[in-house]
């Protein structure tokens, strides 16, 4: 990746300035392991008018990415326990 980018495990870079943002932006949430917060969310505490949820690895996406078929936690926890209405 050139410089100001981070490299996600699939290959694909994206701008340093995404990395440790509690907002999932490569695939698997690579950009958002082994990062220091100086606090963490509940899973369902608002901030911004955004509430975010809490993926199994503890960092944040936003509840908009919760059961939308598109896996954006590591282990996929955001889109278990989906309801689908047919």
């Amino acid at each position: 990746c050139p410089p100001g980018n981070f490299e996600c495990e699939n290959g694909i870079c994206i701008s340093t300035l995404k990395r440790c943002d509690r907002t999932v932006d490569c695939e698997n949430g690579f950009d958002e392991m082994n990062c220091a917060y100086s606090h963490s969310c509940d899973g369902h505490i608002c901030s911004s008018g955004e509430c975010t949820y809490t993926c199994h690895m503890a960092y944040c996406i936003s509840m908009s990415k919760v059961c939308d078929g598109i896996p954006d936690c590591p282990h996929q926890d955001d889109e278990m326990e989906c309801e689908t209405l047919v």
